[in-house]
């Protein structure tokens, strides 16, 4: 058994002049086409991606007196 749920939503009534007239064209109801649309919009919904972290590299200094190209060990 199918269950559906009832509900009421406000669009504009140029939106509804166009779903009434899209409905009629295709020869279904309202109902029919609010569902398709609303399957094709819900479809395109993809999961949103985490943060993704943006290496930025850079080019270190060599420090001849230390024989290191950086100097993070000397930090406490």
């Amino acid at each position: 058994m199918l269950s559906c749920m009832r509900t009421s939503i406000e669009i504009s009534d140029e939106l509804c002049r166009q779903l009434k007239r899209k409905a009629a064209d295709e020869g279904v109801t309202i109902r029919q086409v609010v569902e398709s649309a609303l399957r094709v919009y819900l479809g395109k919904q993809t999961r949103r991606k985490g943060y993704q972290l943006k290496w930025k590299t850079e080019r270190a200094e060599y420090y001849p007196a230390f024989g290191s190209t950086t100097a993070t060990h000397f930090l406490i």
